[in-house]
């Protein structure tokens, strides 16, 4: 561009500021350089200004950028201040590109990316322009550094030698630097997807702005670098971003997008008398039954509300759950698909997860810009800040993953070690994990801890704990259900691809049924959205008449434990999971108050639970009330059974099934009267099966 064109755009920028940014250069030259070094224009405002200056912003930004900054630089201030290194951060970019979406074609252009920070370099000085001390004469040369690569003189500026240099770091300018790493958000991925991410480069005084596990907004110009694998350049380029400026998000979930007309679809169906029955019903359609289960992740979605109280103690509003049960089954279709609603939702596996990929670590990092020492990982509870943790094979995680797990879950943060310095990272995330029994089936008569792994302590945090067995379920409604759902399905596959045509009705085509008889009322999308309207602008108070239910039930249930200790304690911790269930039910219905039908809601949902959990105890005890249809008939054979087992077991090795049977039937029992006095013995807490295919007396 010609000195003219150089010149008018300086004007135009000076311009534009004298009519949109005077009272903020004002603030900016008083407060230059020690505490604020930029002006952050508004793209928008610059539109309104100038549309075509404003679109030469975006597709020449590294030009049109020295332009805005030498405008501000001329500026003419009221103050006897030199801008001279004062940034112009653009910002509020009227749209975003996906990441997943970012080609060659966006090379060199102004964009704005959303995402979470995954990782985070320590902040670290950059060289801009180094100064360079000839050994021979002393002269300092001054190179810029402008790219990546460091320059270096080819000779001294005064004796015309090609050296020695040494670098005078005194004398050399230096800003600061970071490497962030942008990841998309989960929540628009769809069914196997992993997340894509970005890397971006920030500089000065936006260095250390964010940290790994928060929401952010990038602006900057997306740029191409060359791989190479140390010695021979490749044909292929990575993409990375300079940022410009950063907008930490305030909003925890900018991913969801709510038009007026959603907002009002909401409210009027918040409204509607069977708002509950709808919304389970759109929790995993095709899982059958486990209606009380499905309130429990409706609950969960919804959420409590965070409190903190005079005295600085925090209470958390995320709802924990645990699910029991068969692998690949049920209970991990319910976690999938409690995720797949959740307004932000990070789902894992615990046999693939550390400690570290479970929370954050600092770690090392050759690769970081000007070999940074250390890089903030965010782990997978960061990564759902704000939203929910789906975790499949809870038992699986290492003793370091579950203890980290609990202390998370409980705080609601996590603390990174960083050399001698400690870091908080946020985690408020709501858990809905899966356990595994080690036998394949939930036995009720066996310690819930033995059979899928996890640490009485572990539990304890968990709000709400549901066991799935086959013993309550009826296997024709189960095959019914099921096949209609395959058929269901089929049928829509069927009239999608029947000649090309468009789908008829049902009676017009098969037997099959309708394609939307299993569609949930509520749709996946609009329960998201729902769920996170209901969290920014309901946060209902507790009356009186739900208080009292919520005290008589936990004085009853105390009572209760305290006549017949059962094997699960109703503590405290209790009272606050029902606290928190029924703000929830309140939430649904957009309620600011949560009045006596949510606390029994609540109270259904906390004793489906108490009941589903109340056999198992970590020293071996039961319920007994739990075990009233199971007492004794003939204690004789109970007694010949329990003396058999303590016979065959010996230190090192339980009494095997096998050889118990052949013992009874030769001491004169039949077969089914040896299994039923089995049955009658563990149900009573006199035997157990620390494994399977062994059994031990207590």
């Amino acid at each position: 561009m010609d000195t003219a064109g150089y010149t008018e755009l300086i004007d135009r920028f000076q311009e534009f500021y004298r009519e949109y940014y005077r009272h903020e250069i004002g603030e900016l030259a008083q407060r230059y350089p020690n505490d604020q070094k930029s002006l952050y224009v508004d793209w928008k405002e610059l539109q309104q200004f100038d549309p075509d200056l404003a679109d030469d912003y975006r597709t020449k930004p590294e030009q049109v950028q020295e332009y805005a900054e030498e405008a501000l630089r001329l500026y003419e201030l009221p103050v006897e201040v030199s801008l001279g290194q004062a940034h112009v951060r653009i910002r509020n970019l009227p749209n975003t590109e996906p990441i997943r979406n970012l080609r060659h074609e966006h090379h060199g252009n102004l964009i704005a990316i959303q995402g979470t920070v995954r990782g985070a370099t320590d902040v670290r000085p950059k060289v801009i322009e180094a100064a360079f001390e000839c050994q021979r004469c002393g002269t300092l040369t001054r190179i810029p550094q402008v790219h990546g690569e460091f320059q270096e003189p080819h000779e001294c500026q005064g004796c015309e030698r090609q050296g020695p240099f040494r670098l005078n770091t005194n004398q050399s300018q230096f800003i600061d630097g970071q490497q962030l790493r942008i990841q998309e958000s989960y929540a628009g991925l769809r069914g196997g997807e992993d997340p894509q991410y970005v890397d971006v480069y920030i500089e000065d005084d936006i260095a250390g702005a964010v940290t790994a596990g928060e929401q952010v907004t990038v602006n900057g110009i997306l740029k191409l670098d060359q791989q190479s694998d140390g010695r021979q350049r490749s044909s292929r380029f990575d993409l990375y971003i300079d940022g410009l400026s950063l907008e930490a998000g305030t909003d925890a979930y900018a991913e969801v997008t709510l038009s007026d007309d959603t907002r009002e679809k909401i409210v009027s169906q918040s409204a509607e008398p069977d708002i509950y029955e709808q919304l389970i019903d759109s929790i995993a359609p095709s899982v059958h039954d486990n209606e009380t289960i499905k309130l429990g992740i409706l609950l969960q979605l919804f959420g409590g509300i965070d409190k903190e109280f005079p005295d600085g103690a925090r209470s958390r509003g995320n709802i924990h759950m645990l699910l029991v049960g068969p692998s690949n089954g049920t209970v991990d279709r319910l976690v999938e698909r409690g995720a797949s609603v959740a307004p932000r939702a990070v789902s894992i596996s615990g046999t693939e997860t550390t400690a570290a990929g479970l929370t954050a670590a600092a770690t090392p990092s050759s690769d970081a810009p000007g070999d940074d020492p250390w890089t903030l990982k965010a782990g997978a509870m960061v990564m759902a800040d704000h939203g929910l943790l789906g975790l499949h094979e809870a038992g699986a995680l290492s003793n370091d993953a579950l203890a980290a797990l609990g202390r998370t879950m409980d705080a609601q943060e996590v603390q990174v070690s960083k050399a001698s310095q400690t870091q908080s990272l946020r985690a408020n995330t709501a858990v809905l994990a899966a356990g595994t029994p080690s036998s394949g089936g939930f036995d009720q008569y066996q310690p819930l801890r033995q059979q899928i792994g996890l640490t009485p302590e572990l539990v304890s945090q968990f709000d709400l704990v549901f066991t799935i067995t086959d013993d309550d379920v009826d296997d024709a409604d189960v095959a019914d259900h099921l096949i209609d759902v395959a058929r269901a399905a089929e049928g829509a596959i069927g009239m999608e691809h029947e000649h090309g045509t468009p789908p008829k009705p049902k009676s017009e085509t098969a037997s099959f049924p309708a394609p939307d008889e299993f569609a949930p009322p509520v749709g996946g999308e609009l329960l998201r959205q729902y769920a996170v309207f209901a969290r920014q602008h309901c946060f209902p108070a507790i009356t009186d008449a739900a208080k009292e239910r919520l005290t008589e039930f936990y004085v009853q249930v105390r009572k209760e434990q305290s006549d017949e200790p059962g094997p699960l304690a109703v503590t405290e911790q209790t009272l606050e999971s029902l606290i928190r269930l029924t703000e929830a039910s309140a939430r649904v219905r957009l309620a600011d108050m949560a009045e006596k039908a949510d606390a029994e809601r609540a109270i259904e949902v906390m004793e489906a639970s108490l009941e589903d959990t109340g056999a198992v105890i970590d020293s071996g005890e039961l319920d007994a009330e739990k075990i009233v249809s199971g007492e004794v008939e003939d204690a004789s054979d109970e007694e010949l059974v329990l003396s058999m087992i303590k016979e065959l077991e010996t230190s090192d090795q339980g009494a095997n099934p096998e050889k118990l049977l052949t013992a009874g039937i030769e001491a004169g029992l039949s077969k089914a009267e040896v299994k039923q006095a089995l049955k009658n013995v563990k149900q009573r807490g006199k035997a157990y099966e620390p494994n399977e295919g062994e059994l031990r007396s207590t």
